[in-house]
C-alpha cells in the first residue's frame, strides 16, 4: 500500500514539475493525466529507443513512431496525424514536448512525456495534439 502511494506521489510531482531546465510556467502539464510507468494494460506496444503515439487512449491504436530527435508538425505528416494523438509512450532519449496550434497565439506547449513513461490525453486535448518536439 506505502509503494503504491508513493508510485502515485512520485507521477503527481512529475505532473506539476517541470523539466531540469525548463521555466515552471513554460507548460502546464496536466492534460497528460495518466502520467506513469505501469504497463499493465495490454497496449502501449512501442520498440526501445521511440517514441510511439495511438490514436486512442491507453496505448491503444498505434498511429506512429517519431523516427528521430526534431520538431514535428503532425499537420504535414504523410498521413496527417494532426488531431489524431490521445496517447504517447516515450522509450526514446529524450523528453517529448507535447503541442498545440492555437488562432491568435501561435504553438502552444501543452505538456511533456519525459523518457520511460507514457500517458493519455483526455478532455480537450484527446485527439487535439498538432506538433511534438522530441528532445535528444
Amino acid at each position: 500500500m506505502l509503494a503504491k502511494l508513493a508510485m502515485w506521489a512520485a507521477v503527481a510531482a512529475a505532473l506539476v514539475t517541470a523539466p531540469a531546465g525548463a521555466a515552471a510556467d513554460d507548460h502546464n502539464g496536466v492534460e497528460l493525466e495518466k502520467l506513469g510507468t505501469d504497463l499493465s494494460a495490454a497496449a502501449w506496444e512501442c520498440a526501445a529507443g521511440y517514441s510511439c503515439y495511438y490514436d486512442r487512449t491507453e496505448g491503444r491504436d498505434w498511429l506512429w513512431n517519431a523516427p528521430g530527435c526534431g520538431w514535428y508538425n503532425l499537420e504535414v505528416n504523410v498521413p496527417r496525424l494532426d488531431n489524431r494523438i490521445s496517447s504517447i509512450r516515450n522509450r526514446g532519449s529524450g523528453l517529448v514536448e507535447v503541442w498545440r496550434w492555437e488562432n491568435g497565439r501561435g504553438w502552444v506547449k501543452k505538456g511533456w512525456v519525459p523518457v520511460g513513461y507514457q500517458g493519455s490525453f483526455y478532455g480537450d486535448l484527446e485527439n487535439d495534439i498538432d506538433a511534438v518536439d522530441v528532445r535528444c
